[in-house]
Formats: C-alpha cells, sequence, structure tokens
C-alpha cells in the first residue's frame, strides 16, 4: 500500500450508507407460486466523490466539518435459467427471462477527520472509493435487495458475503 492511500485510510472514517434511488422492477408474468432455476446478476459502478462542508453546534462554538460521499450505483437481476444454464458475466440475459431488475443508487458518506479534503491525494482517494467504499456499502447493499425481494414474493437473490480480494489481504507472517 502506497503512502498516500495510508494517508487517505487513516482519515476517512465512515459515518452512513443509505439508498438514493430505487427503480425495483418484477416481470409482469412471475408468480411466486412458480418454481424454477435462477442466477443472480450483480455490477457496481462507482462515480465521483463530493466534498461537503457542515457547520455543527459544539461546547466551544460552531464547528467546521467536511464530509466525503461517494455515489456507487448498482444493479441486482435475477434471472430465470434458460437451457444454455448459467450466463456468462460477458453475455446479458434474455429481458423475458429477468425476474426482477433493481436499479439502486447509494450514498456512502465518511467524516474527515484530522485533515481538510484537499489535503488528501486525488489518486489515493479514488483507489479508496474503488476498494474500501464496497467493502463499507456491501452489508447495507445486500440486506436491502433481499429485504425487497422478499417484500415482492420472489426468493431472495444469491448475494455472497463480500471477500477481500487477495490482492488487499494482509500477507501471512
Amino acid at each position: 500500500m502506497n503512502d498516500k492511500l495510508a494517508f487517505v485510510l487513516d482519515h476517512l472514517m465512515v459515518q452512513s450508507a443509505f439508498p438514493s434511488k430505487i427503480l425495483f422492477e418484477v416481470a409482469d408474468w412471475y408468480d411466486h407460486r412458480q418454481a424454477f432455476d435462477t442466477f443472480t446478476r450483480l455490477t457496481w459502478r462507482n462515480a465521483d466523490a463530493m466534498i461537503g462542508e457542515i457547520e455543527v453546534e459544539a461546547a466551544e462554538g460552531p464547528q467546521k466539518i467536511h464530509i466525503f460521499r461517494f455515489k456507487i450505483s448498482t444493479r441486482t437481476r435475477l434471472v430465470r435459467m434458460g437451457p444454455e444454464g448459467l450466463l456468462g458475466d460477458d453475455k446479458e440475459p434474455a429481458p423475458e427471462d429477468v425476474v426482477f431488475d433493481a436499479n439502486i443508487d447509494f450514498m456512502v458518506e465518511y467524516l474527515v477527520h484530522g485533515c481538510l479534503p484537499t489535503d488528501l491525494d486525488e489518486d489515493a482517494v479514488s483507489e479508496y472509493s474503488l476498494r474500501n467504499v464496497p467493502y463499507h456499502l456491501w452489508p447495507f447493499y445486500r440486506e436491502l435487495i433481499q429485504s425487497l425481494a422478499v417484500r415482492a414474493r420472489i426468493p431472495p437473490p444469491n448475494v455472497p458475503s463480500f471477500r477481500v480480494p487477495k490482492s488487499h489481504q494482509k500477507p501471512a507472517d
């Protein structure tokens, strides 16, 4: 890990994660009494970080705090498996096989602690958004997508636990 990313890690503290847009469509043909095999297709896209400055009241008087807000766009589809079986990630499922299609945007907010946002290297913040933000968001995303499916009387999609890639794990001693 480079020093600039380590600096970002030391100065961003996750505060909240919440959905900012939910588009959830269930196929008209779907009936919860049907039984068939399905697979889940997940896609994510990170957007640029936004910086905010908020004035809050404190015992010593008004203070300014800085917030980094990252927007993450997700798309989750539960797809009826056809005779060709599980489709590779490079192939789009047929629209008539999509049981539900959920497009959800999330905001993940971080408190900038111990420095100003301008002290954080832009490339390191970008790397942070690709590696750390999904890790922080994953449990919120997983819970929401599965809850929406259950409420719509659809089998919950298979959303695995988030795993840190081997390239980002601390080497064994």
